[in-house]
């Protein structure tokens, strides 16, 4: 036997103690223990879920209200309740004012996840990028997670570059989560 198995399989209790129920019922499959097992769990591998969706176009605002930076959408089906690690970048490549101030955010099916990326203009027209990281809970069921943006303070507008601002979602702990953009 490996000895990675042998380490794993001393440590069963202690593992149990710190994860999720889905997750012991795959440590007693693994361990030759006996329990009752949802076939959708045991039935794939625990790996990350990675979706990557780069702006299709730039982007400007000069509003107070969240504008969605084009093509910067990610619809996934988790198929159990899942937790995704989601980063945005945000490229900015332009701006009209010197020291307005913008906010990047994540908007998860319609909603603000609160947390956000905080721009300050700073020289005309110079680029800058700013990165945001969220921790977001997932039902088994259908998300829609977008990158958005805002002027929270000024009077000018700013341009995020289509390309360099993405958005790039980790649905951790699920690998049968389907992106819905590719099915």
């Amino acid at each position: 036997m490996p000895p990675i198995v042998t380490w794993i399989l001393n440590r069963v209790d202690e593992m149990r103690a710190v994860v999720p129920k889905d997750v012991n019922q795959i440590i007693d499959a693994f361990a030759g223990r006996t329990t009752a097992l949802d076939e959708k769990i045991t039935s794939r591998m625990l790996a990350p879920t990675i979706i990557e969706q780069r702006c299709t176009a730039g982007t400007t605002t000069s509003g107070t209200t969240e504008t969605d930076l084009t093509g910067a959408t990610i619809s996934v089906t988790p198929a159990i309740a899942s937790v995704a690690l989601v980063i945005g970048v945000f490229r900015v490549s332009s701006h009209t004012v010197d020291g307005d101030q913008f906010l990047g955010l994540l908007d998860v099916d319609g909603t603000n996840e609160g947390a956000a990326a905080v721009i300050n203009a700073t020289g005309v027209a110079s680029r800058q990028t700013f990165t945001q990281i969220w921790l977001v809970p997932l039902t088994a069921a259908a998300h829609t997670l977008k990158l958005q943006a805002l002027r929270n303070s000024g009077t000018g507008t700013i341009t995020f570059g289509s390309v360099s601002s993405k958005l790039i979602v980790m649905v951790l702990g699920d690998a049968g989560a389907v992106n819905d953009a590719s099915s």
